[in-house]
Formats: structure tokens, sequence, C-alpha cells
């Protein structure tokens, strides 16, 4: 007796969207390298409490290596194609004298040519991507994120080998 014949349809498009889904894992991996990879060219690297580069919820915080009161909280979607970033104080508390706000303001002028270099660095990993908004340094009060573990004097610039786990909010 001959076997029936059997439709691998079902089978072919699993397997289509197996690969498809690695295919896309592969490039959040890429990206979230060339990510780093951009952020170190600038003078950036991650936090030790997110050392590896580990992206959690979407955000990474990163501190220029000569920096100790200020940091950069990166916001990604999902598949890095949103970058969002704010720079954030991560010392003193949310009041701020006269002379705190024009610190600020000096920093966020600051960042904002690394985060020109930054998004040129990516572009040149050929990852292209956009920023939702553009605000001005000064409009806004710097956030203070009090983060428990901050860089050591001996910081390391950001390794590519980091991974992504977890999906923005």
């Amino acid at each position: 007796e001959s076997p029936e014949p059997v439709s691998l349809a079902d089978l072919r498009s699993a397997l289509a969207r197996a690969v498809a889904e690695g295919e896309r894992g592969l490039e959040r991996e890429r990206r979230h390298k060339a990510l780093l990879e951009a952020l170190a060219e600038v003078g950036y690297a991650p936090l030790d409490v997110l050392e590896t580069g580990v992206v959690r919820a979407g955000r990474l915080y990163v501190q220029r290596l000569d920096e100790r009161d200020y940091a950069v909280e990166v916001t990604m979607d999902k598949n890095l194609d949103m970058l969002q970033t704010a720079l954030v104080r991560v010392v003193g508390d949310s009041a701020s004298t006269q002379q705190q706000r024009l610190r600020d303001s000096e920093r966020e002028t600051e960042w904002c040519g690394d985060h020109a270099g930054l998004r040129a660095g990516l572009e040149a990993r050929g990852c292209t991507t956009t920023c939702p908004m553009a605000i001005p340094p000064g409009e806004r009060p710097v956030r203070v994120v009090p983060l428990a573990h901050r860089q050591s004097d001996a910081r390391k610039v950001a390794q590519p080998q980091a991974r992504h786990t977890g999906d923005a909010t």
C-alpha cells in the first residue's frame, strides 16, 4: 500500500515565518551593535547597571567617559528604528538653581552635537533612524535619574557583544 500524499503547505508556511523572525532578530542584533559602536565613537559607554549594554524595556543609559554628573537615556523601539534620547542628571535633586539650569543647558547643547555624531555613526553602519522630536536645550528641565550604579573610574568603551532583551514600552 502506498502512503497518501501529504501537503507541505502548512510546514512551508511555518518554516517561512520562523526564518523571517530569525532574520528580524539578527537585524535587531546588528542594529544594537551599531548603536553601541556609534555611541563609543562619540565617547559614550553604558553605565555599570547595564555594563554589557543590555537593553531593558527599550532604554539604555550611557555616560560620556569624562562625565560624572550626567548620562543620556537612549530609548528605542523594538526594531531600533526610532531613536529618542534625553540628557539626564544622575546626581543632585530635582530642585535647580539658576547656575544648575545653566549647566544643564550647556550640557544639553554638548549632547546635541554628540547626538549628531551618533546619528552619523549609525548611518555609516547602514542604520537609519527617526527621531520623533527635538527639544531645544534649556526648554525643559533636565530630569534627575538616580541611578544606583555608575561607571567606575576604569570605564570601558561600549562592547559590541551586548544583546537586546526587551521591547520598548
